[in-house]
């Protein structure tokens, strides 16, 4: 009888994408993060170096759960002391207005933003994010999956863009911070997200003025940590010597070129790998 469709190729789609391969992806997009935290951190130097040894020094202590939030009240407090204060705030009640895109503007959009965009997000927002949760959270590995990330995510952007949200997704740089500095539950994005909404409401464009306030070398320093974070994955040093390869090869293309290529280099590797396997084990000799 013929071999179900996924036993013939079980690469065929991205959702089930190997463990070397989600790795390797990984480890291109902790890279991207650091170096962007690092850029970041140039604007500053003495700010982000004070930053970053704050952080790493509060993570032996028992107040780790509020490394970030210390470093967001104090980085703050310096820029209100360095610029003179608060700006000019209008506070009031902004409600989102109804905005539909005409015929035109959703084929510009979908040309020039959302095919690009496309298997980035994929890699950075649901394959990424699947794997890291699984190693995060290993009993909730039914319910974190490559698909219910992209549904999830596709959802509420169809729903939330109308009304003018920025496009959102499940960034896998997000999962791996707040996990990073103290995160466990949910009430953790709980929090952010009636923050972001409190702060949207209130002071509307305004807001934008105020998250100003933060200095970049502060952020980057944040982003720095948490990129260190995730290249540094369990899988990486428990990997053999064939799948560290595809790992470190998905990683440098991911990083070199684009993730997308590394997605498209990982997997054909992988294809090989098991391709090679198959030729072996029909090779060896059966026992008599």
């Amino acid at each position: 009888r013929r071999p179900p469709r996924s036993t013939l190729f079980p690469y065929t789609t991205l959702f089930r994408s190997p463990q070397t391969v989600l790795t390797g992806i990984q480890l291109a997009v902790g890279l991207h993060l650091a170096l962007a935290g690092f850029r970041l951190m140039e604007s500053d130097w003495l700010v982000g170096a004070i930053a970053v040894t704050g952080l790493l020094a509060l993570q032996r202590t028992r107040f780790k759960p509020l490394a970030a939030l210390l470093l967001l009240v104090l980085a703050t407090s310096w820029a209100l002391a360095s610029n003179g204060g608060m700006p000019h705030l209008s506070p009031g009640l902004y409600l989102p207005g109804l905005a539909l895109p005409a015929w035109i503007d959703i084929g510009t959009a979908i040309q020039s933003l959302a095919l690009p965009q496309l298997p980035l997000t994929l890699a950075n927002a649901v394959l990424a994010p699947a794997a890291i949760a699984a190693s995060l959270f290993p009993g909730e590995t039914d319910r974190i999956t490559p698909r219910r990330l992209a549904l999830s995510s596709g959802l509420l952007n169809l729903c939330l863009a109308p009304m003018g949200a920025f496009p959102m997704c499940h960034g896998a740089g997000g999962l791996v911070a707040q996990h990073r500095f103290g995160a466990r539950t949910g009430l953790a994005p709980a929090v952010f997200g009636t923050t972001c909404l409190g702060l949207g409401l209130m002071l509307g464009p305004d807001a934008v003025a105020l998250l100003g306030l933060l200095p970049m070398a502060a952020v980057g320093a944040l982003l720095m940590i948490a990129g260190g974070e995730m290249t540094i994955s369990k899988r990486l040093f428990d990997a053999g010597p064939d799948g560290l390869a595809i790992i470190l090869l998905t990683g440098f293309v991911g990083v070199m070129v684009d993730i997308t290529t590394g997605l498209i280099a990982g997997l054909s590797a992988e294809l090989v790998r098991t391709w090679i396997r198959r030729l072996k084990s029909g090779a060896a000799p059966s026992d008599q």
